[in-house]
Parts: C-alpha cells; sequence; structure tokens
C-alpha cells in the first residue's frame, strides 16, 4: 500500500522474484486496501506510513489488525518521524523501516516478520524506542515533559494544587499551568477525566 506507483510497481517486481512471496494485491489508498485486507486476510502487508489522503500509519495498522489481527503489518517510511513510527509500533505493527535505509536487507526482514519477529530499522530504533506517544481515540499526541509527569502522578494520587506546590516546589501558577496542559495534551474537561484518561494510557 503506497501512494507512489512506481513504488509500489518495484516492491511488486522485488517480490515477485521470492518463492516465499505472492503478492494477492496492491492498492494506492487506505480505504481500498483495508476493505481487501478484512476479506482477504494475507499473512504480510506493506504499508507507506503517510499515504495522500492524510491517513497516517497508526490509524491504518489498527485497522487493518482490528479486522485481521493474524496479518503482520510492516510500516514503510521515507521520513524518519520517530513519533509516528512509534506510535505504529504501539498499534501493533511487525515492523517500521526506512526506504532509504541501507542497513537491511528487505527480503530477510520480511521473511524475519513472517517468521513472528519484531523489526526496527536499526538507523531509528533509538530514537524510535526513547520517544513517548500519547493517543487517544487514533490521535497522536505531544509528548509530556517530566515536569507534567510528576504533576500528573501527584493528581492522579489524589493530592490538590496546594498539596503538589509543597511537595514539587512549585508555585500555585506554575501547577495550574501544567494541569492545564495536561488537560489539553489529553484532551479532558476535568482534572477528574484528565486521571481517568492517564491510567487508561497506562501514564500512571
Amino acid at each position: 500500500m503506497d501512494d507512489h506507483p512506481l513504488v509500489l510497481s518495484g516492491l511488486r517486481s522485488l517480490l515477485e522474484t521470492a518463492s516465499r512471496f505472492e503478492v494477492v494485491a496492491s492498492f494506492i489508498d487506505a480505504c481500498s486496501a483495508v476493505e481487501h485486507i478484512r476479506r482477504v486476510r494475507p499473512d504480510l502487508v506493506i504499508c507507506d506510513v503517510r499515504l495522500s489522503n492524510n491517513e497516517l500509519g497508526p490509524d491504518v495498522c489498527r485497522r487493518i489488525l482490528a479486522d485481521s489481527p493474524e496479518t503482520r503489518v510492516v510500516m514503510f517510511s521515507a521520513f524518519m518521524d520517530a513519533r509516528i513510527l512509534r506510535a505504529c509500533l504501539d498499534e501493533g505493527a511487525s515492523a517500521v523501516l526506512l526506504k532509504t535505509s541501507g542497513e537491511l536487507d528487505l527480503m530477510d526482514t520480511l521473511t524475519r516478520v513472517l517468521d513472528g519477529e519484531r523489526v526496527i530499522d536499526p538507523s531509528v530504533a533509538e530514537a524510535v524506542l526513547s520517544v513517548q506517544v500519547l493517543s487517544v481515540d487514533g490521535a497522536l499526541l505531544s509528548e509530556l515533559r517530566p515536569s507534567e509527569h510528576k504533576v500528573l502522578r501527584l493528581l492522579s494520587a489524589g493530592l490538590s494544587t496546594r498539596e503538589i506546590e509543597c511537595e514539587l516546589g512549585l508555585a500555585n501558577s506554575t501547577v495550574r499551568g501544567y494541569t492545564q496542559s495536561l488537560m489539553e495534551k489529553l484532551d479532558a474537561h476535568s482534572r477528574v477525566e484528565l486521571v481517568v484518561k492517564a491510567r487508561e494510557l497506562r501514564l500512571v
């Protein structure tokens, strides 16, 4: 699945030279691809991280695996965007690879994925694994700063703004500012909802 016909053609040609792989279909848009995958349930899907209809890899990966959980999804990206690649892994992708990488043998990598291995392109592994990605209803959110996470942890423990001030040695306005930032990032409209969402996301 890629919105560049030349990339699709190149991948098809490469895969058709290997005896283990059989190309059953190729698509330039996620909607058609997801519908086909739902019916066919292929062993392996290679998907571009950014498609022309503004659909991102994490959302497409989640939709694929919701209908075909045994399918192994390989996300293929022309750009190193650690947050999006990490989100793909969090949504169940079996591999994240860069199209420009010279450190991986694609056919060998796909074989390893089919054999049950999770593969992260070595050129981006450190950045991808170190980033913290949050997702609410499929939307990628900004990372939490360490100070915000400390406030969130204390809020979840039931401490008041005043108690958090004393615990962390912060001014009242600073604690309130962190709380407001957390509510915006987690799309919460109250402190109670903030704590509930934080627990759902396993942030505390």
